[in-house]
Parts: structure tokens; C-alpha cells; sequence
């Protein structure tokens, strides 16, 4: 009798109905970034942080006060407009609002910046951080703190997100060494100090 009970209260609690699965690290990476687009030419990536609000490389912008993008929509791609409402030229990054919000974005990673050795996931896929702590000198001059992985970035991956393993954004890519080839990420502690420089302007 308890036995038929326990069923029945399984039963009328929705034991039987399944659970979505949550999404993984690899479908995150995906459904939160999209491409910075000219006259269906990508050019640039871009990652959403929040409903309205994404992260790119500032050189992106190529000095338009306004940016096309496009998202996949099914056979095809939806595309919108965004423009800059922050900037940090010494870190060549910049903060763009969107004129649709997005249902997927990443929690940006401040607790736990990128370590040396640490697994991450960029466009070409699984990686290894290998200088978290990387000086690198931005093209006006300045020196900025940058994330060097082993994975090399290619012409048009600047602006697209580096990703820990928990699906967090640990950096974002604002190019390669002409050299090796490795890419260059701008680490999530820039990006948050913008967001937050953002958040305090009238």
C-alpha cells in the first residue's frame, strides 16, 4: 500500500514528465555570440552579456556610430543594429546596445579571472590559456594586460568570447600575434569595469 502510494504521489508531483536538459558549454558559446556584418559580408563577432547589451572588440566599430549584426534564425539569419555606448580605446573594447534583446548571454567571469593552463573554448573550439598576464602594445601605443591561449585566432574572430569551462566569459578576442598566430584576449576584468563605468553614467 505505501509502495502504491510513494507511485502515485511520484506520478502527481510530475516524476514522470522529463526535464530539459540545461544548455552546454559548447551551445552557450554558440547561441551567445553572433557576427558584426556588412552587406552580408561577417566581419567581427560580438557577445551578448545581457538581454540588450554585448561586448566586442572596439576596433569593430570601424568608427560607425551605428553596426549592422547578424543572429541564425532557422534556414537563415535575422539581422538588427546596434551602437556604442562605452569605450575604452587604451583596451580597444567597447560595450554596444542592440536594438532586439537576445535570449542567450554569458555571465561575465571577475571572481575567477583566466589562469595559465586553464581549459577555455573559443571559436575554433577547446584550448589551453597559455599567459593569463600577457603585456601587449594596442595599436595607438598603449600597453594592456592581455590572455594569450595555444589555439591560434583568424582575420574576423576579433570581438568573440573566450569561455570557461562553466560557460562563463573569461575574455573576449581582439586579435592574434602577427607571429605565432596565437589569439589575444581582452580579460573579463576590462569588461567589467566598463559595464560598471556604464551603469554609473546619467
Amino acid at each position: 500500500m505505501r509502495l502504491l502510494l510513494a507511485s502515485l504521489l511520484l506520478v502527481a508531483c510530475g516524476g514522470g514528465v522529463p526535464i530539459a536538459e540545461p544548455p552546454t558549454v559548447e551551445d552557450a558559446a554558440e547561441q551567445a555570440q553572433f557576427a558584426l556584418a556588412n552587406d552580408l559580408q561577417a566581419y567581427c563577432g560580438a557577445v551578448s552579456i545581457s538581454p540588450r547589451l554585448a561586448v566586442t572588440a572596439r576596433h569593430c566599430l570601424r568608427g560607425d556610430s551605428v553596426v549592422r549584426y547578424a543572429v541564425p534564425d532557422r534556414d537563415w539569419f535575422a539581422f538588427g543594429e546596434a551602437w556604442s555606448v562605452a569605450e575604452d580605446l587604451d583596451r580597444d573594447l567597447a560595450i554596444i546596445s542592440l536594438d532586439e534583446p537576445r535570449p542567450i548571454w554569458l555571465p561575465v567571469q571577475v571572481l575567477r579571472p583566466a589562469r595559465a593552463g586553464d581549459r577555455v573554448r573559443n571559436r575554433a573550439g577547446w584550448t589551453t590559456v597559455l599567459d593569463a598576464n600577457r603585456w601587449v602594445r594596442i595599436g595607438g601605443g598603449t600597453v594592456a594586460i592581455s590572455i594569450e591561449t595555444e589555439a591560434p585566432a583568424r582575420p574576423g574572430t576579433s570581438g568573440t568570447a573566450l569561455i570557461d569551462r562553466f560557460g562563463s566569459l573569461v575574455g573576449v578576442c581582439r586579435g592574434f600575434d602577427l607571429e605565432s598566430e596565437r589569439g589575444d584576449y581582452i580579460p573579463a576584468a576590462a569588461i567589467a569595469e566598463l559595464w560598471a563605468e556604464l551603469e554609473t553614467k546619467p
